[in-house]
């Protein structure tokens, strides 16, 4: 999924990493492969976060941050996604909420200037990508 995302230029300002062990791994084969200068925060809190919580965090982030990327857990990051989405395609909605699996990556684009602004239902599905459907 790393080299994915840099193949595609998916590279996020901030990462939020739970400080989970699975995901700290996951951190660091992505980090690896993203490239040194990604900036990551170990936040706790993400460990078995609702999506109301979750909310909660991505707003604090700073707005010079443009692009954030999390790296949690089920169900709370996938029941997120689906409460963001205001447009997007019905079908790979129902697949975020069904099965989203190790290394899922969902791309959301926002309008605004500050990650205070999300609100449910405000964000555009740009990509739901999972390790099975790339090459």
């Amino acid at each position: 999924m790393g080299a994915y995302m840099r193949r595609e230029n998916l590279l996020p300002d901030l990462t939020l990493v739970s400080t989970a062990l699975r995901t700290e791994e996951t951190w660091s084969l992505l980090g690896a492969a993203l490239g040194p200068d990604m900036a990551k925060r170990d936040v706790s809190e993400l460990y078995a976060a609702s999506p109301n919580h979750l909310f909660k965090i991505i707003r604090a982030v700073p707005p010079e941050v443009r692009a954030l990327m999390l790296v949690g857990h089920n169900p709370g990051i996938p029941a997120l996604a689906v409460q963001l989405l205001g447009r997007g395609d019905a079908e790979v909605r129902q697949r975020l909420l069904e099965k989203f699996p190790t290394c899922g990556l969902v791309v959301i684009d926002f309008e605004g200037d500050s990650w205070e602004e999300i609100v449910a239902g405000t964000g555009h599905l740009e990509r739901f990508v999972t390790p099975d459907t790339i090459s």
